[in-house]
Parts: C-alpha cells; structure tokens; sequence
C-alpha cells in the first residue's frame, strides 16, 4: 500500500472551518486522472489540488471536483500554496515568487509572509468575454427574484480560468433572498458554456457575490477565487470599478464566509489573493 500527503484546507479565511475548503495532495506523479476523480469524489469537499512536479513550471496543478477535471481553480490554489509554504517546501520571507503549471496555462503566484499570516496571490489567465445566451429576465427566474431585482450590467460569461456567467444585483440584501433553480441553472450554463451562475452585488470598493455550479456537481460554491478574478475583470470592462483593490466576500449564505481580493495587473490580467488555513493533515491511500 501506498500512501500520499493530504490536506484539508479553509481557503480565502483566516481562521479554521470557514471559507472555502480544499483538499491538497503532494507528491502526486503517479496517479491516474481516474485515481484523482476518485480521491476527490471521497475527499468531499468542492475542489481537490494534486501538486506534482513539472517541467514547464515550479509545480503542476490539477483540479478536480467530486465529479470531473476543472482548469483552473482558485480557493483550491491559495490551499496548496499555503500548504508548500507551511511544510517548508517554498520559503518565503518577506516576498516570493513561483509558477504553475495549470490546464489554464502556466500562472504566477506569489506568496507574501505578513504579520497576520499568509496572503497568497494567483495572477489568472487572461479575461475572455463572450455574451450570454440567456436574457436578464430567464437569469432572474433562475435565480428565483424578480427582473426588477437585477442591476445595469449585462449578463455576461467571463473567464479568467474558468468560464462563470455574470448576473449583477442591484441590492445586497437580494442575495440572501435568491432561491436558484439548480436543474434550470444546469442547462442554462450547458448552453452559455459556463461553469455557473455568479450573482453578485458591489458599490464603492467592495462585492457581495453567490456561486452556482451544479454542472460540477456543486449546488452553491462557498468562496470563489476563479469566479472573483472575472468579476474584476467585467468590472473593469464595463468601467464600473476605478479602484486598485476589489474586496469581494462570498459564503455568508452557507455559514461558511471567506473574504479574496481581486486587484488589475499590468497586463490587463487580473490576480486574487487571500489567506488560509489548514485544519486537517493526514495520509491518503492511492486507489
């Protein structure tokens, strides 16, 4: 029998059991992608990171929810960065820099010591745009509120490493009245060719947000990174945000809430940080 690294993690939060949680698996070369499905369906948590080594990056990265392979996932990257840092595997001092190899693409992450803990930030690829294919009334009946519930900004499927159609409130308080059609979300993003509905509310500096992705196998996500790089991202391309730092918390409706920062990089990309924190280490068993 042969056992590997594992961790439970509470991504986008600096205290245990809130946020986001993640499943991280060091050492993983040798497993098959169905010995990942299999490990992430039994981990029970919303994203699993396998970390191995790679010849194009620092680290390779894959992701997996219960139910398939995701390019790109952002609360499960800051969990196994946290991870590498605290076994001592990268050392950061003050700053530190390093790559990784994503199905996304190859993505800089930077890891900066604070007094507070570990604030890790991924810079996401590159933002796509594509109009949805649903009306503002058909989101607004999937998410169970009234058209007049909805604000300005269009419907919209915006990447950053994953594809989430965009669907902006006009008050915070809706958020915690929406009462999503999980079937009709599904075929909605079949359609639109997203990976779910992202419903938020913003004003100044700061966005309240709700994710669902029942296409992968996740009802309602508690903390989104990938979803909060294209909220900035649409933000900026709509002009709806002049600021340097987005604050966006997500998972008050679960219990589970997480705060990421999104803030715009030179290259038009966008990055997220946030902080984490381990609360389960252990073995895993290679199926």
């Amino acid at each position: 029998m042969r056992f590997l690294p594992f961790y439970k993690v509470s991504a986008f939060s600096k205290k245990p059991y809130a946020g986001n949680p993640a499943a991280v698996v060091l050492n993983a070369e040798a497993l098959s992608s169905k010995d990942m499905l299999t490990i992430a369906r039994d981990a029970n948590v919303t994203e699993t990171c396998f970390l191995s080594t790679s010849e194009k990056a620092d680290f390779k990265a894959r992701y997996f929810t219960p139910t398939q392979e995701v390019d790109l996932c952002g609360h499960a990257t800051i969990a196994s960065i946290h991870v590498l840092a605290e076994q001592g595997i990268i050392k950061p001092e003050d700053k530190a820099q390093l790559t990784l190899e994503t199905l996304a693409g190859v993505l800089k992450v930077e890891v900066e010591r604070r007094s507070d803990g570990l604030l890790v930030w991924l810079t996401q690829a590159e933002p796509r745009f594509a109009p949805a294919t649903i009306e503002k009334s058909e989101a607004a009946s999937l998410l169970g509120i009234s058209e007049r519930s909805l604000g300005d900004l269009p419907v919209e499927v915006v990447s950053t490493g994953l594809p989430a159609l965009l669907v902006h409130l006009s008050r915070r308080e809706d958020l915690s009245r929406l009462k999503p059609d999980f079937p009709g979300i599904g075929q909605a993003c079949a359609r639109a060719k997203a990976a779910g509905i992202y419903a938020f509310a913003f004003s100044g500096n700061e966005a309240e947000a709700r994710f669902f992705a029942p296409l992968c196998g996740i009802d309602e996500d508690p903390v989104t990174g990938t979803a909060a790089g294209a909220l900035l991202a649409y933000l900026l391309r709509h002009r709806a945000f002049k600021g340097r730092r987005l604050i966006i918390s997500q998972g008050k409706a679960m219990g589970r809430e997480g705060e990421i920062y999104a803030e715009p990089c030179e290259d038009g990309r966008v990055k997220v940080g946030g902080f984490a924190k381990t609360f389960l280490r252990g073995e895993i068993l290679v199926p």
